[in-house]
Order: structure tokens, then C-alpha cells, then sequence
């Protein structure tokens, strides 16, 4: 890649991962599903918006971040690495095979029970979160992943 304070693109390189299509774009960055370069796995890549950030909410996002990697739940998407590349910061995380929570509430109704069970999965999630005391400050359908199983991922 030769200039990593552009937008990335497909193909390029970020750190060890080949980018491979946009997932999408949020606040702090763009999320990419990427191929780890050394082992041929699929992982997701938030490219962090340095335009958009200065240094100091920089350091911060990235200081949650790290905090949120220690993290082991499996209803709390994983944190696999927080790295830089030339200028350009990135967050690796596992990739979730799936739909955000707020895609699926367009698509599908939501039952009473099934709402109950979601809230009681991501409230453990929350507290796993919240006893290593990582509070997430913007959940929402956004955040919240259905995968392909029907279970619930939070990330960001």
C-alpha cells in the first residue's frame, strides 16, 4: 500500500492483513473482512479514521480497545490485535458470519420469548464485560451482531 493515510482499497495490505471487501464505516473507522497473510484466516479489520480523531481520542479508543481484548466471552466478538502500520492504526477482532442486530429487526420479528432470551444473553455479556470492568458506552443494534446461528455478538 502506498499511502496508508488514504482510504484503503481492495487488495491492499494493512500490517499482515490483505483487505477484502468493506463491511462497513462507523464513527472511528472502516471495517474491512481482511485475510490474515500468515495463516489464511478470515478475520474483520476496523482501519481507524485519523481524520476524524485527533491523537488524544486516538490513544483512548485504542486503550479500550486493548482493555477489551482481554476480554474471553463468547458473546463479546474478540479482540485479536491492536496494531500500526506505516501512519495507520487498525484494530483486528474475530469475523462474525452474520447481520447486525439493527439489519435484522428490518428483516424479522422479533417474539416476545426470543427478545426475553437475547436480553438475558447480551445482559451476562454485559456483566462479563462490566466485572472486568470494561463498560461499553454506545451499545445498540448497530453494535450487536446475529450470526448465522442466531446467536448474539456485541462488538465495538
Amino acid at each position: 500500500m502506498s499511502s496508508l493515510s488514504q482510504s484503503p482499497t481492495n487488495s491492499q495490505l494493512i500490517g499482515k492483513y490483505r483487505l477484502v471487501r468493506e463491511l462497513g464505516d462507523g464513527a472511528f473507522g472502516a471495517v474491512w473482512a481482511a485475510i490474515d497473510t500468515d495463516n489464511g484466516n478470515e478475520v474483520a479489520i476496523k482501519v481507524v479514521h485519523r481524520e476524524r480523531m485527533n491523537d488524544s481520542e486516538t490513544t483512548h479508543l485504542l486503550r479500550e480497545v486493548r482493555s477489551a481484548g482481554q476480554l474471553s466471552h463468547p458473546n463479546i466478538v474478540a479482540v485479536r490485535e491492536v496494531g500500526k502500520s506505516g501512519d495507520q492504526q487498525y484494530i483486528v477482532s474475530d469475523l462474525v458470519d452474520g447481520i447486525s442486530l439493527s439489519a435484522w429487526l428490518k428483516r424479522y420479528t422479533c417474539e416476545i420469548p426470543q427478545a426475553a432470551r437475547w436480553a438475558a444473553i447480551l445482559g451476562h455479556a454485559l456483566q462479563h464485560a462490566h466485572e472486568a470492568g470494561i463498560v461499553h458506552r454506545d451499545l445498540k443494534p448497530g453494535n450487536i451482531m446475529v450470526d448465522v446461528q442466531g446467536s448474539l455478538h456485541v462488538m465495538d
